[in-house]
């Protein structure tokens, strides 16, 4: 009895050897799960223990697992992840979490990076699916053609070695020779070892850009965009308008994701100002210039674009400002209002030659001669009364009422030449005396006030003002760089080598 029961084991034992060595040959694709909305992808763990390597993907819950679709590519060693009516909800942006990410636009799609493998296994265990790869040694160096922009050919997305930049990589080549014969402008052609990720390398601009921005902490500062000229941005600063320089496509960006607007080149290239209206499901445009300006509202919705100057505000439009329900414009002669339904009304006739528009809690601001030889800073009610606030050739308002002053230009020369006036209390804080203030930003939550000085080289010196506390804190300089609100903090754009390259500072 005894003897047949040791037999039974030992039989056993061969079995399980035998199956825990029945490895599917390595490349080929797996399907599974039932259910197309199946709980989300909430974690991915990983484990390597004697040759194996074993990848689990836990879903919110069990029964039934999602729609899954697994691929295996080798230009890097990649394991694909598609899942069907589920997301990756553990996995944002191109960020690494267990050498695994996303690529902007495949919320679906998980990428894990893995080395060359032999044998795989794919098995179902309650809401885990469980990968198990048998490690491969060894492998040569292949050549492959290397991208670090958008590539002209048709290569494959790839995270780079340093975990933040997205490269482009071909399938490998044979041999260096072959590879350099399929390249094309703007590649690179590189060597890489089984399982390596491209290195990215910093181009002169980005390497002279981070030198400059240096100054104001590398830690706040990130770039965004190349060759994208900036228009406006909303949603915390996440979401950008751009013009692309070159093409002149209006493109729409919303956390690295971009879409081209459908609006004809010529018409973007003209567009010297926009801005989101209140609700973010539109933008207000402004074309041309002088006696030509128009303002159109485009639709994100159903992408059309409506001519509001044609509405009543004349063909010279200005400047603007979006209020709770109604377009402010300033055009024709006077400050116009334009709801929802493309109602206009004209609030005010004033002839400012240095326009600039802003609103607050019910009212409108502009600066205007009014007759006189010195700027006057005034608010106008719906209603069409205005007050006089103070002396001002220029001003930028915040969301809570803080406007800051601009006297650049004025007969009374012993004022200072940049201030803060919060219109709901008429109490004004002199941030500089004297010099030349280039610019002045408010953050979208108007907490903060960004201005530039300008030095004897022209270079823009950086400053920020808190208005909760009052004080004033020098971040650097900037070159000549010019600045716009985004979110908490600013765009800062900046030309080098005939490109303009864009960089978000953060605050914190």
């Amino acid at each position: 009895m005894k003897h047949r029961f040791s037999v039974w084991i030992l039989l056993c034992l061969l079995l399980l050897n035998g199956c825990s060595e029945n490895w599917d040959e390595f490349g080929m694709e797996y399907t599974g799960g039932h259910a197309q909305n199946g709980g989300d992808l909430a974690q991915l763990r990983r484990i390597s223990q004697d040759g194996v390597e074993t990848i689990t993907l836990s879903f919110a819950y069990s029964e039934p697992l999602p729609q899954y679709r697994i691929g295996f590519t080798e230009a890097p060693h990649r394991m694909v992840v598609s899942l069907g009516g589920a997301s990756a909800s553990a996995f944002t942006g191109s960020s690494i979490l267990n050498d695994a990410f996303l690529l902007a636009g495949e919320e679906n799609t998980v990428y894990v990076h893995i080395g060359p493998a032999s044998g795989v296994e794919v098995t179902e265990r309650g809401s885990d699916v469980i990968i198990r790869l048998k490690k491969k040694d060894g492998g040569r160096a292949a050549y492959y053609r290397y991208a670090q922009g958008e590539p002209a050919a048709d290569l494959t997305p790839t995270l780079c070695d340093d975990g933040k930049h997205i490269g482009y990589l071909s399938r490998p080549y044979a041999d260096e020779a072959d590879a350099s014969a399929a390249a094309t402008a703007g590649e690179y052609i590189i060597t890489l070892q089984p399982g390596q990720l491209p290195e990215y390398i910093q181009s002169e601009e980005e390497a002279h850009m981070a030198e400059v921005m240096s100054a104001l902490g590398g830690l706040n500062t990130n770039a965004f965009a190349v060759g994208r000229r900036f228009l406006c941005s909303w949603q915390d600063g996440d979401t950008v308008l751009m013009v692309e320089e070159g093409s002149s496509k209006l493109l729409l960006s919303t956390k690295g994701t971009e879409r081209q607007l459908k609006v004809e080149p010529d018409f973007a290239l003209g567009i010297t100002a926009a801005q989101s209206t209140q609700k973010g499901d539109g933008l207000l445009l402004l074309t041309g210039g002088g006696e030509l300006s128009t303002l159109y509202r485009y639709d994100l919705k159903n992408d059309s674009l409506k001519n509001l100057s044609a509405l009543g505000m004349g063909q010279n439009v200005l400047c603007t400002a979006v209020g709770e329900s109604a377009v402010y414009a300033y055009g024709g002669g006077g400050i116009y209002s334009c709801d929802e339904a493309g109602n206009v009304v004209k609030l005010t006739q004033t002839t400012v030659d240095l326009p600039s528009l802003g609103y607050c809690q019910g009212s409108v601001y502009f600066c205007d001669l009014d007759g006189g030889e010195e700027y006057t800073f005034y608010r106008l009610k719906e209603d069409g009364t205005r007050m006089s606030l103070g002396f001002a050739d220029g001003f930028t308002l915040g969301k809570t009422g803080q406007a800051a002053l601009l006297r650049r230009r004025m007969l009374k020369e012993t004022l200072p030449c940049l201030t803060v006036l919060d219109v709901n209390t008429g109490s004004e804080t002199t941030l500089v005396e004297k010099g030349i203030v280039k610019e002045t930003v408010w953050t979208q939550d108007g907490s903060t006030l960004y201005y530039t000085l300008t030095d004897a080289d022209e270079n823009s010196i950086l400053y920020r003002y808190v208005a909760a506390t009052g004080g004033i804190e020098k971040l650097g300089g900037i070159g000549k760089g010019s600045i716009a609100p985004m979110g908490d903090g600013l765009c800062i754009s900046q030309t080098i080598g005939g490109k303009t390259v864009l960089y978000r500072y953060h605050s914190k």
